[in-house]
């Protein structure tokens, strides 16, 4: 009976640490240059880069591929500074940009700002 009870409380232990691990990006409207019009969507989904592993974006992947948006984007915390960020980008396909440089405009979304460090890398 001790065991069964250590066991329970070592699963439930391991359950509540899986917790707060979801994925949850964030959709932002993409304007027209005038800012008045509504051309698209994107997700931005920020993470510490040592989160970034081959698990965390299979579940990113899993997570934006169906939302219809534009552009999906994860930009490292530690990257996010003076409107400028590094992290993962993908616009549907097979294959994914990683380490690429962002920018932050003033409507607030983030754009490919260049890929010359970037890495394609093939889904499985």
């Amino acid at each position: 009976m001790k065991f069964k009870k250590i066991t329970i409380g070592l699963l439930a232990i391991l359950a509540l640490s899986s917790c707060g691990k979801k994925i949850k990006p964030e959709t932002k409207e993409i304007t027209n240059g005038s800012g008045n019009e509504s051309i698209g969507t994107m997700t931005v989904t920020r993470a510490k880069e040592a989160d970034v592993n081959d698990e965390f974006i299979k579940e990113w992947l899993e997570e934006v591929k169906d939302k219809g948006s534009n552009y999906d984007i994860i930009v490292y915390d530690e990257s996010n500074t003076n409107n400028k960020g590094k992290g993962i980008y993908y616009n549907g396909g097979d294959t994914y940009l990683k380490n690429v440089d962002f920018e932050l405009g003033t409507d607030l979304v983030f754009t490919l700002s260049s890929q010359d460090n970037a890495e394609e890398v093939k889904i499985n």
